[in-house]
């Protein structure tokens, strides 16, 4: 007997999220849901076809599509498709409203009576809270310098603005206000990636200075010379976080120190700082600091020793 050849199977959209009932109506069997051939299961009931690009925004989509229709995307999950950085979380995050009950592995899903409240809005297509809401609901998950690192990504992403966390902060009613209030409050604008948010944030708990963030070096015509991270502007200081991908890159290395020789030339001194002076040896960092805005002219003290709470180091 000749061997029995296999059905064809229909073409599906890549990207589209489908039901099992979705695919057993377009003539796919049990089994064919089982292996990764035809399609790639994201969560219960929930699959894509095989070779779709899962991305955090398609992962939001298929949750969605299995919880209670009118659930929300929230939390660190709404946070990172706004653009900020949340460490850990890979669950989704959502919400429901009560009394729906949620089991889904891969899925976090909160039950809130006041959902229909929550400002809804649409990021690649996805039903998600506001990026202030995002913030405030990731304030009892995060430790406060993880929260500032948030805060300053959303502000960066131009999805909100300082001030519209700190409100947000202002009208939590649960866990976590003064928490997302003081992380609002430390926020800042122009800033470009974590390891800055951090730096700067040592340098404020132990009581220095406050630099300025994106720091613009105009020409004499006032078009655009050179940006500094950091520093402080009235005595020429510039802090830098020199990453590992600026060694990987011939091309930004040579282009970083060009840029620091042009500041040398103005007048400008630079504080240099890596991965290492941060997390092994802060304490020596600060006094690195403390020295520089001395030899400046600024009278500055190492005051406080919150720092060592949040970057206790490892010497």
């Amino acid at each position: 007997m000749a061997p029995q050849r296999m059905k064809p199977r229909p073409a599906l959209t890549v990207g589209r999220v489908y039901r099992r009932s979705d695919l057993l109506g377009l003539g796919f069997r049990e089994r064919d849901l089982t292996t990764c051939r035809f399609v790639t299961r994201l969560f219960r009931d929930a699959y894509v076809a095989t070779g779709s690009q899962i991305d955090l925004a398609l992962r939001a989509r298929a949750a969605l599509t299995v919880l209670p229709e009118g659930s929300l995307i929230d939390g660190p999950t709404a946070a990172r498709l706004w653009g900020g950085v949340v460490p850990g979380h890979e669950a989704i995050t959502a919400s429901v409203a009560a009394p729906h009950q949620v089991r889904a592995d891969g899925i976090s899903a909160t039950i809130r009576d006041e959902l229909a409240a929550r400002a809804r809005r649409r990021r690649y297509g996805v039903a998600v809270c506001d990026p202030a809401t995002a913030f405030t609901d990731c304030a009892h998950r995060l430790g406060l310098v993880d929260l500032v690192v948030l805060a300053d990504g959303l502000i960066a992403a131009g999805v909100v603005a300082p001030a519209d966390l700190v409100a947000a902060a202002v009208g939590l009613r649960s866990r976590g206000r003064r928490h997302a209030l003081e992380a609002a409050r430390l926020a800042r604008s122009g800033v470009d990636s974590p390891p800055e948010t951090r730096l700067r944030l040592l340098l404020v708990f132990a009581g220095l200075p406050e630099p300025q963030t994106n720091i613009i070096i105009r020409r004499a015509d006032g078009s655009w010379d050179r940006r500094h991270d950091m520093g402080w502007e009235e005595v020429k200081v510039a802090g830098e976080y020199d990453g590992r991908h600026h060694a990987e890159s011939t091309v930004q290395w040579r282009r970083d120190l060009r840029r620091r020789e042009e500041s040398d030339r103005d007048g400008w001194r630079h504080v240099v700082v890596t991965s290492e002076d941060l997390y092994v040896e802060p304490g020596e960092t600060l006094r690195r600091f403390r020295d520089v805005l001395r030899e400046r002219g600024m009278s500055c003290e190492i005051r406080s020793d919150r720092w060592r709470r949040f970057f206790p180091g490892r010497r």
